[in-house]
């Protein structure tokens, strides 16, 4: 994609030179070229618009295969490399705090990423003034710029369903809400089953959306073979359909989301890290920037994988640990198929965006490589082999890029909502695992939490303390490894 240097002058004018951001808001070196030569020239853009140099800037993070490398010859990996077994983590880099330019807080939330964001636009929709939002790294830094995109409506729980619908419901408006594109595009959300098992949860599936009034319809082998014509549709023994599912692009939605909390007047801080949580008696009455305290009414933790280490700062514990996930984009081909798509069995998703990339991944038993956002060969050539497996005329494409992030994984998969039982004026929206098809949802109903101080029904089964009451919930629909 072009991007002009009157387009990266337009942003550094507007505060922004950290180039992963202005990667992300430009898509500059997420092409064919992936970053030859266009990180070097945005270098020297930056020069000539700040009089830096251009070493300075440095250039964000090139992604793997760095040579041309197709899925095919990529599949036949997969029975020779394994995933790593030993935990790993990387140290975070130190930044400078951002100079903090109010000492009190309504609202403080602890997480840039789609879910501090989307709760602090809810919040100032409902008239909360003075919200502060702090991040440790760069803007679309964790996993709300490194996700599948995809937005599905209903799973084989009514929890779930309840939640995810209402979010689906939420997405289709939100750029009117917002006043910016968020690129939501409704168009249909396939979940597939080939074996006994996974064809029982697509029935299971079928059932309880209808029960809570979700549009949904089971596949018939002609009808899944018109939608997905590049699939090996003898594999399917069951598949069902949601019309009103879809994908939207992370960095549209964050852009979008950015910009209407700026203009709402949400303080947003990035490279801001937060040291400590001021505890007084029971309840969480500050945060720690260094030696600067910001007083707040209340607090929110909305820090992705980092939220259990967050939580300590607080004193108290949240259940769960970080899991890595990992996906790849193939170059651009000629569209193959218009649905997003998702086989339980094979923890596989896929859709193809709008420039023709086929964007999606996979999990791989045994891959506990820890708090990295380093991709790896293994999973890369595991999804191959799905992709050669169900789809084979994909063998000859390209791989484009492979990326990986890191979620909040907790006992169930599920998220955790509302507030810590341990510690009063400490809310929680941590634990997610489908966290850009929910955000919509958890923004609303958490804000309508924090406002009222009423808990809706539909996050109530979501309770931060499920796991210590024995209330877990069961959802086999998920793509994930249980």
């Amino acid at each position: 994609m072009d991007v002009t240097v009157a387009e990266i002058r337009r942003l550094v004018e507007a505060g922004t030179t950290h180039v992963e951001e202005l990667k992300r808001l430009t898509g500059c070196g997420m092409g064919p070229c992936q970053g030859f030569p266009c990180w070097d020239l945005l270098a020297a853009a930056l020069s000539a618009v700040t009089g830096r140099t251009a070493d300075s800037f440095g250039h964000p993070s090139y992604r793997a295969p760095r040579g041309a490398l197709t899925v095919g010859q990529a599949a036949g990996l997969a029975e020779l490399v394994q995933p790593e077994k030993a935990c790993s983590t990387v140290a975070a880099q130190q930044h400078p705090a951002t100079k903090i330019r109010t000492q009190k807080a309504a609202v403080a939330i602890i997480g840039g990423g789609i879910q501090g964001l989307m709760l602090a636009f809810c919040l100032a929709e409902r008239g909360v003034r003075d919200i502060r939002v702090f991040d440790a790294g760069y803007w679309q830094g964790g996993a709300s710029g490194r996700n599948g995109t995809l937005v599905r409506p209903a799973f084989s729980s009514p929890e779930w369903t309840g939640l995810f619908s209402h979010s689906q419901r939420l997405w289709r408006g939100l750029s009117r809400r917002l006043g910016h594109n968020v690129m939501y595009s409704q168009r249909g959300y396939v979940t597939m089953g080939e074996s006994d098992r996974t064809a029982a949860i697509c029935d299971q599936v079928v059932r309880v959306s209808r029960e809570c009034g979700v549009p949904i319809r089971a596949l018939g082998r002609e009808e899944l073979a018109e939608r997905l014509p590049t699939l090996d549709h003898n594999r399917a023994k069951a598949a069902v359909m949601f019309e009103e599912g879809g994908v939207v692009p992370h960095h549209a939605a964050m852009k979008g989301l950015r910009a209407a909390c700026q203009s709402r007047g949400v303080d947003l801080s990035y490279q801001s890290r937060v040291t400590g949580i001021d505890r007084q008696g029971d309840r969480a009455a500050g945060l720690w920037l260094g030696d600067v305290r910001i007083a707040a009414d209340c607090i929110v933790i909305a820090a992705g994988a980092h939220s259990p280490s967050v939580a300590t700062l607080a004193g108290v514990e949240l259940e769960g640990y970080p899991w890595r996930i990992e996906a790849c984009a193939l170059e651009p081909t000629r569209p193959v198929f218009d649905p997003a798509v998702a086989m339980l069995g094979r923890t596989l998703y896929m859709h193809q965006t709008s420039r023709g990339e086929i964007v999606g991944g996979c999990e791989v038993a045994g891959d506990s490589s820890g708090l990295t956002v380093t991709s790896d060969l293994p999973v890369l050539a595991h999804y191959a082999r799905h992709l050669v497996e169900t789809m084979p005329c994909l063998a000859d494409l390209r791989i484009l890029r492979q990326w990986a992030g890191h979620i909040h994984a907790s006992e169930d998969f599920g998220p955790l909502l509302g507030l810590h039982p341990d510690c009063r004026d400490l809310w929680i929206s941590a634990g997610w695992s489908y966290g850009i098809a929910g955000a919509p949802a958890g923004g609303d109903l958490l804000a309508k939490a924090i406002v009222s101080g009423e808990i809706d029904s539909r996050i109530a089964p979501f309770a931060v303390d499920r796991k210590r009451r024995g209330k877990l919930i069961a959802e086999g629909a998920i793509v994930v490894s249980h």
